[in-house]
């Protein structure tokens, strides 16, 4: 059964106190005390999957996900944590906690050396300063069937991006070519001790099958949409010449693209068709 006391502001203190435990701003921890969210965010998950999780914090979802989950590694950086969650953790024989940063993270090895025989996924209480990196890692690497993350909800709206929006960029594109996004809830920032200064959201990722990207194109693919983002008001035209990519217009004719055209306006599949030109 989980304890309720994870979700308790006053316990939570008490908790951290005991271990001489401080906030540091700069690594931008802000601890889930909504145990319905933490609940729902695991939900996308069953003992069929081998969960990694990214800053567990005290535990307030890594709990939950021990619940639902076959296995979970939680992959934590302040090593001042690691005995708070040894505490919070303690009635779990299905989890391992990690010191790691996640982005040096190998998730190929990780997966390979902790889900033998179970389906990887993701489920994070990400810190809003590493948001976009660690999602661009783990979308990159293709090896996840959801991800699941509490993010700010501004992401929520990039992530959910379409072409033709303002919001559509390098990270909702990247995302096309190999997932979909779904809004689980809002999260309030009173829901958070301490409260950050914005709202936020839990959205899952799921993998399509089979993904729009093919098997051994997505380094290229990646490469069309970073250049076709660089510069937003460049056509593509200028944007792939100014990335290296010679006769620019040609190869967007020959695709059948106006050469006039701007990233903004194109989808995955676009991409793939430009990339596999290359």
């Amino acid at each position: 059964m989980i304890n309720q006391n994870l979700y308790k502001p006053t316990a939570i203190l008490e908790l951290l106190n005991r271990h001489g435990f401080t906030f540091r701003k700069r690594m931008g921890q802000n601890f889930l005390t909504a145990y319905d969210v933490a609940e729902k965010a695991a939900a996308t998950v069953d003992k069929t999957c081998g969960v990694l999780e990214i800053g567990p914090g005290h535990g307030a979802l890594t709990a939950p996900l021990c619940e639902h989950a076959g296995k979970v590694v939680a992959a934590e950086l302040d090593e001042r944590l690691l005995n708070v969650l040894k505490e919070t953790l303690a009635g779990y024989d299905n989890v391992r906690v990690i010191l790691a940063d996640a982005m040096e993270l190998d998730l190929t090895e990780l997966c390979r050396e902790e889900f033998t025989g179970l389906t990887p996924c993701v489920c994070a209480n990400l810190p809003y300063n590493i948001t976009t990196p660690v999602l661009t890692k783990l979308i990159s690497h293709g090896g996840f069937r959801t991800i699941t993350v509490m993010v700010q909800k501004e992401v929520t709206a990039r992530l959910t991006a379409v072409p033709g929006e303002e919001r559509y960029g390098v990270l909702p594109a990247l995302l096309r070519g190999r997932y979909t996004a779904r809004v689980l809830c809002d999260v309030p920032a009173g829901r958070f001790y301490p409260p950050p200064h914005v709202d936020s959201a839990v959205v899952t990722l799921e993998r399509l099958t089979p993904p729009v990207v093919p098997e051994g194109l997505w380094d290229r693919y990646a490469r069309v949409i970073t250049a076709a983002f660089a510069k937003r008001r460049k056509t593509m035209t200028n944007a792939l010449t100014s990335a290296g990519i010679p006769n620019a217009a040609e190869l967007l004719t020959a695709c059948g693209y106006d050469p006039r055209i701007r990233g903004e306006m194109l989808d995955a599949a676009d991409f793939v068709k430009l990339a596999e030109r290359i």
